[in-house]
């Protein structure tokens, strides 16, 4: 786990640069940091050392010298890749025991073709001394971040956005669409950051930039498609199960201690304890909120450790603390936050770095099993608005009163229209202080028409499983980013064995049914609407609920879904205690970024 940063052509970075976008990323690998000046390009790296015998400093060349490497993440089979390739096996013995090894060589052997082979998460820069061409990676599901920006005559990239900034010496300019997709959906969506010079490099894409600078961008995994399976559930459950396990296991290897995240909730639960069966002595760490207390699941994260026997670690955030925390993050970061439990991850991470450096995390279970079932089901709520269905006059009113009395005259209006957390005319005018003078329509038209054309372009069996995959291009990136940023603030790496790209690829083949188990039939709840019908006339989740009764206490699995709010008052003074409002949380986090920028 790493930050890597660099320069591809153009005018030669000066060594004050380089040495300030080095230090920006000190937290994010501690143990060393080094950088490397080739023809055309200058790599940079920092070191958390995870898997190896000792620390492999980077960037790392291959046994031959003509391939260069700088590697953010894990590779997780890399033992497995050793054991199936005679050729790979003999060079990597030869070498220290490291993923970053396997990677470098893999990749001077098979190039591009190499990726497919890969189960981890990362994001790298691959120098070619025989070509001069580098090319950027980023893993399938984009659990690990890589930003760029174009400069004269060439390019610069880095892990983080400010540490971009730094390379460029350019300072930071907001980008209309990202600020206005953050306001809208908590994150900037798709490419775009918060910054207008600087883009993301999307999850399952590369960009190779050839000697004399001609770029090219390949997406080399897709993830577009649904349906297809044609088994029975219990097939389907056997499967499901077996890949988890193998996920899981395959994110235990470390050559130093893990942990995992233990909210008392399902993901959580499941994972700790087949983590559990796999380690003597498991540590597991939760964090509570003072002041929501009707939101506080400790009691059902204690049943789990009584079960599991673990050595946990349960924290409680104040109101001081989290204000301290949240005008830190921002402040690192430059950016706002999308979530108010960002802060909360981060403080919970600074006490998991105290005596660990890896802990498994549940994000993607709700966006491949459906857990978010009142918005999985929206397309029965069009159905009602299209069709007519709705006619009674109880009907009617729930619609007008979810939807308002004009209704959406499109399914995606729909969507946006649930989806968003804020309306557009308020994210229009929070704009204005940051960017001034907007064209409110341009922007909307151009985010959303982004999210249309990838809903269009999805090839799924039925609606609802088109909606998950949605959520799986659209949503998730902004969670792992979310992650990411929290606990590698203090130098932890967070796995998501959920994500592992096996169980994502088979869970997408399953009928919708097989996620979310209808109680009754939808044709007959033509008189509710989704709010009404999800966890009452459906159980959503049920293949990891089928798992988790196997190894956990019913009212673990069977309690309905809670959030990790917290209370509005947290970031907003004088604001009383409640759920999120989301317009307040934007604005306390503009606040703070325009101090810190």
């Amino acid at each position: 786990m790493c930050g890597i940063f660099g320069s591809i052509g153009g005018q030669t970075l000066e060594p004050s640069r380089v040495e300030r976008a080095m230090s920006s990323l000190a937290h994010r690998g501690p143990d060393s940091r080094d950088t490397v000046s080739l023809p055309g390009v200058c790599l940079g790296h920092t070191l958390l050392s995870i898997i190896g015998d000792s620390p492999i400093p980077q960037p790392i060349r291959s046994l031959d010298g003509r391939g260069a490497l700088v590697f953010n993440g894990e590779i997780y089979n890399y033992l497995e890749l050793m054991e199936d390739d005679a050729v790979l096996r003999d060079i990597c013995r030869r070498r220290e025991r490291s993923d970053s090894v396997v990677l470098v060589e893999g990749l001077r052997l098979y190039g591009d073709e190499f990726l497919q082979r890969l189960n981890g998460m990362f994001a790298f820069a691959y120098h070619d001394l025989d070509t001069g061409s580098t090319t950027l990676v980023r893993d399938r599901l984009g659990i690990k971040p890589l930003f760029y920006s174009r400069v004269e005559g060439g390019m610069v990239f880095a892990s983080e956005t400010r540490t971009v900034r730094l390379l460029t010496g350019l300072p930071f300019q907001p980008d209309p669409e990202g600020f206005y997709s953050y306001l809208r959906f908590r994150y900037p969506i798709m490419s775009r950051s918060f910054d207008r010079r600087i883009r993301q490099l999307m999850p399952g894409h590369l960009l190779r930039v050839a000697a004399d600078g001609e770029e090219t961008a390949v997406r080399w995994w897709t993830n577009l498609s649904a349906g297809g399976f044609g088994g029975s559930y219990e097939d389907a459950l056997s499967e499901v199960e077996a890949l988890l396990h193998s996920a899981i296991e395959l994110r235990m290897r470390s050559d130093h201690d893990f942990s995992t995240f233990l909210s008392g909730g399902l993901d959580s639960s499941v994972l700790a304890t087949v983590a559990s069966r796999n380690k003597e002595r498991l540590d597991t760490y939760s964090i509570g909120i003072c002041g929501a207390e009707e939101f506080d699941e400790s009691a059902f994260a204690h049943k789990v450790v009584e079960q599991l026997g673990t050595h946990h670690h349960p924290y409680m955030l104040g109101p001081e603390e989290f204000a301290d925390q949240h005008l830190a993050m921002v402040a690192e970061l430059e950016e706002p936050l999308g979530v108010p439990n960002q802060v909360a991850i981060k403080v919970l991470s600074r006490g998991i770095s105290e005596t660990h450096r890896v802990v498994l995390s549940g994000e993607g279970a709700d966006e491949i099993f459906a857990g978010y079932g009142r918005i999985f089901l929206l397309p029965h709520d069009w159905e009602l608005i299209g069709h007519n269905r709705g006619a009674t006059a109880g009907v009617r009113e729930k619609l007008e009163r979810r939807y308002g009395k004009s209704m959406p005259e499109s399914f995606m209006d729909l969507f946006f229209q649930r989806y968003g957390y804020t309306p557009h005319e308020y994210a229009v005018e929070a704009l204005r202080p940051w960017i001034g003078s907007v064209d409110g329509e341009a922007l909307r038209e151009s985010v959303e028409g982004d999210v249309r054309r990838l809903h269009d372009a999805l090839d799924a069996d039925t609606p609802f499983n088109r909606m998950l995959l949605l959520f799986q291009n659209l949503h998730l990136p902004g969670l792992l980013y979310r992650v990411d940023a929290a606990t590698m603030a203090h130098s932890v790496e967070a796995r998501v064995p959920f994500l592992d790209h096996r169980l994502v690829e088979f869970v997408n083949t399953l009928p919708i049914e097989y996620k979310v188990r209808p109680i009754r039939p939808l044709s007959e709840l033509t008189g509710l609407v989704a709010d009404e019908i999800s966890e009452v006339h459906d159980i959503p989740k049920v293949m990891l609920k089928d798992i988790g009764r196997k190894m956990l206490p019913l009212q673990i699995v069977e309690r309905r879904k809670m959030g990790f709010p917290i209370p509005s008052s947290f970031y907003s003074q004088g604001h009383p205690e409640g759920a999120v409002d989301y317009k307040m949380w934007t604005q306390r986090n503009l606040e703070l970024l325009a101090e810190a920028v």
